[in-house]
């Protein structure tokens, strides 16, 4: 049963946060969330062991934060958040348990960022004061996501950023060593780390997938090739698609079925996603470029984020190609493609409201055109299909992942994992990020492809 109680320092705007008392790490067992990496000749009870251990996304969808310890030295790896479930009622989300760090706060070395989703970054402002408030180390995209984010925190600590880029290696303390590389997944700037330890090479990209071209030929497969020739000791890969058959679905695809969509649709355009799928909302503004139509941007985080990605150049969008909400009534509906969060049905996301008739500028009406891009985080499928019956009762015409292929995961399926395994050669293998089921069918793929023993 999970217990949630509630953390002393107030959220902004009144969110209900809770952090988790679930996860709190015990090296003594081995097949838990904690694990001691074995040494050669070292005594394994001895403080002299590098050690492993998540705070969360190993029972769960979110909430994503690990640790590598050694003597006095700590490296963490992301610090996510959770977004709630059915068993959760009242709270907005679910941060880590960072209790462990209580008296190590000096030993924490480095926080490493690898890339800007909130389940990898929405805990940061609640905890940086509970871990010693130590140097990020993060590409530029995911330090102005952070430092958005941060604003809203006005008695949280200023972050402290180590800028790093593709190919770079830090020295993070004496016995830690980083070199970070690029991955492939739905938001520009994600990064993967080589982290070198005493006891060998660990490696873990973050969430990633195999990117495609239109004809399923593999992209940019060569780091992995040289990462495969540095004899890893252990790998450690994402979960949360390790159920999935085949191979992750080109990014070329999905645009073209948008495309589509956008080419014999007459009246409005809302398309809901994820504010952070930035890979995915430039692509779509470019296609409304293309189609003549105004891009209306309605949800905070949606906007912020898109503004950053412009600012850093990963987005390039003609001047006049956004109009403010309120001249949205200044144009014809064959005119007007509306970008909104919500899709997961968040009761407080712009897509609910627009539903509700709670929305200042939209409301749906019948011949709208709906477009849910994005897949259904487990544990909202209720919310979602509530979504889907409320847009259908008020004419809307829906389109979803399941129809239609406007959506492809940032998570890499059973094809991609098991290439990766097989480049990378890895002594030993750990499953991580998500539910205890995906987690063991990762970790089947492995003893298939890799003939590990369990």
């Amino acid at each position: 049963m999970r217990t949630n109680t509630n953390i002393k320092t107030l959220p902004p705007r009144g969110k209900r946060t809770y952090e988790s008392r679930t996860r709190r790490p015990s090296f003594a067992r081995s097949i838990k969330p904690a694990v001691k990496i074995e040494t050669r000749g070292v005594n394994l009870d001895s403080e002299l062991t590098v050690k492993f251990a998540a705070l969360g996304g190993l029972e769960e969808v979110g909430r994503n934060m690990m640790f590598f310890e050694y003597g006095d030295e700590i490296i963490i790896i992301d610090a996510g958040l959770q977004f709630p479930e059915e068993t959760t009622p009242g709270i907005d989300f679910i941060i880590p348990n960072t209790s462990y760090f209580e008296n190590k706060k000096k030993n924490i070395r480095a926080l490493i960022i690898t890339h800007g989703h909130l389940d990898h970054i929405g805990a940061v402002p609640y905890i940086m004061d509970k871990i010693g408030n130590p140097p990020i180390y993060t590409t530029m995209l995911n330090k102005e996501m952070l430092n958005r984010r941060q604003e809203e925190f006005q008695n949280a600590p200023k972050l402290n950023f180590e800028i790093v880029k593709n190919g770079e290696t830090r020295q993070l303390s004496e016995n830690f060593k980083v070199e970070f590389f690029s991955t492939a997944h739905t938001i520009p700037d994600s990064i993967g780390v080589i982290l070198d330890t005493p006891v060998g090479k660990m490696v873990h990209p973050g969430d990633f997938r195999i990117d495609y071209d239109i004809e399923g030929n593999p992209q940019n497969m060569d780091t992995w090739e040289k990462i495969g020739k540095q004899k890893i000791h252990t790998l450690l890969l994402e979960s949360t698609g390790a159920d999935k058959e085949g191979h992750s679905l080109s990014e070329r695809i999905v645009e073209a079925e948008i495309e589509k969509i956008f080419k014999k649709v007459e009246g409005r355009i809302i398309i809901a996603t994820f504010a952070s799928l930035l890979n995915r909302l430039s692509e779509i503004i470019k296609i409304a470029e293309k189609y003549n139509r105004k891009i209306f941007i309605s949800g905070f985080s949606m906007k912020a984020n898109i503004q950053i990605a412009q600012n850093l150049g990963y987005m390039k969008i003609k001047k006049e190609t956004v109009a403010p909400l309120e001249e949205i009534n200044k144009y014809r509906d064959d005119k007007i493609v509306v970008l909104c969060t919500g899709a997961q049905g968040e009761s407080n996301a712009s897509l609910m409201r627009i539903i509700n008739g709670e929305h200042k500028q939209i409301q749906i009406k019948k011949g709208d055109t709906v477009l849910l891009s994005s897949s259904v985080i487990p544990g909202n499928e209720r919310s979602v299909q509530i979504l889907l019956d409320d847009i259908a009762r008020q004419g809307g015409i829906i389109y979803h992942s399941r129809m239609v292929d406007i959506h492809s995961s940032g998570h890499a399926p059973q094809e991609d994992l098991k290439i990766i395994m097989k480049m990378v050669k890895p002594k030993f293998y750990t499953p991580v990020h998500g539910y205890y089921f995906m987690r063991w069918r990762n970790a089947q793929l492995a003893q298939e492809s890799l003939k590990l023993k369990p």
